[in-house]
């Protein structure tokens, strides 16, 4: 090969090269690809992720949360 072949080449190979970002987001769509082909689910650590939605309370504490509301003015400056 020519030195003006082998530059053409290099030239092309590095624009070819893909980005971190490029590279992260093929990877997650092959991830993705992969899971509904398997059938399994994409996120395994889905639970982790959400925290708890309901406090847990006991009967007088929820007396006192309701008797806490009731107290507050419904309407503002009234």
């Amino acid at each position: 090969m020519s030195d003006a072949e082998n530059e053409v080449e290099c030239r092309r190979s590095s624009r070819r090269r893909e980005s971190a970002r490029q590279q992260t987001r093929r990877s997650a769509l092959e991830a993705m690809k992969e899971a509904r082909r398997s059938g399994k689910a994409h996120r395994v650590d889905l639970d982790s992720l959400i925290g708890n939605v309901y406090e847990e309370v006991d009967e007088d504490e929820y007396n006192e949360i309701v008797r806490k509301r009731q107290a507050a003015d419904f309407v503002v400056d009234d």
